[in-house]
């Protein structure tokens, strides 16, 4: 029988294999490699020793941690089911889900809250400046004067992109792309409560207080690929994980969400 939420091996009562939560997942999203179960299971208690799990949807995208095919990603997380549908069939493979920057892209709807942080794993493919590289993050319903709002990397840095009733603008400002930071897998982290927010780049922090009061607006997809549900502007990219929380975090629960992953789920990433 299951005891403290953990499935107990059944030749040793003593012995926890796997967290009923994590093993709930491998059902849904059709998980059967051993090492992806072990980094999914050490992931999900992870976050539950942060406290963090039942404030939490994710999306693990490598296709061993994932469906390996179809049109749906499965997410994981104690705020419920989120999963993303896959739009024109974005490749799947052991790095994550690639999108071609001309019609494919993912999306799904997330919980709405007033403080929420979020943090993706993607990965650069050239040293380009035309934008746009990789689209990630929310997109807003319009319940106040606020048009819109999309999150995204550009190139050697992050950029924040904010729409108000069409002025675009950054925050922070994005980093001269060079071939050292915008190749390869990268970590970003995006926390808001409005006016203010703080954005991580691998590990370094920035604080952010001249950005628009998001909090106001109603956030409600997720977008992979592109700049929103209704924009034709895609970009290419390989995205190995997002997770959303319904909560403000510090920079050092950010870190320790960032050694999580890099321990587990990003295991052979590279990740810096």
């Amino acid at each position: 029988m299951p005891q403290n939420g953990l499935l107990l091996s059944p030749n040793n009562s003593k012995a926890a294999v796997y967290d009923k939560d994590a093993v709930n997942y491998f059902s849904r999203a059709g998980v059967t490699d051993a090492t992806a179960k072990s980094q999914i299971n050490a992931f999900v208690k992870g976050m539950k020793n942060l406290s963090l799990y039942n404030n939490m949807v994710s999306w693990p995208l490598r296709s061993t941690q994932n469906a390996g095919t179809g049109a749906t990603a499965y997410s994981l997380g104690g705020l419920g089911t989120y999963d993303l549908t896959l739009s024109n069939s974005p490749s799947r493979d052991a790095n994550g889900i690639t999108t071609n920057g001309t019609n494919q892209s993912a999306n799904g709807t997330i919980p709405a809250s007033s403080q929420w942080s979020f943090i993706g794993i993607m990965a650069r493919t050239n040293n380009s400046d035309i934008e746009p590289k990789y689209y990630w993050g929310l997109y807003y319903s319009v319940t106040n004067s606020l048009a819109g709002a999309t999150y995204y990397l550009k190139d050697g840095g992050l950029g924040v992109f904010q729409s108000e009733n069409g002025a675009n603008n950054w925050s922070p400002s994005r980093a001269i792309p060079n071939a050292t930071t915008n190749v390869g897998f990268q970590s970003v982290a995006y926390s808001e409560t409005g006016p203010s927010a703080n954005v991580s780049l691998n590990g370094t922090f920035s604080a952010q207080t001249g950005v628009r009061n998001l909090s106001l607006v109603r956030q409600d997809r997720i977008i992979i690929g592109k700049r929103s549900v209704g924009d034709d502007t895609h970009s290419a990219g390989t995205h190995a994980f997002y997770t959303y929380i319904n909560s403000q975090l510090s920079d050092s629960v950010v870190e320790s969400i960032r050694t999580l992953y890099k321990t587990t789920l990003g295991t052979g990433l590279g990740l810096p």
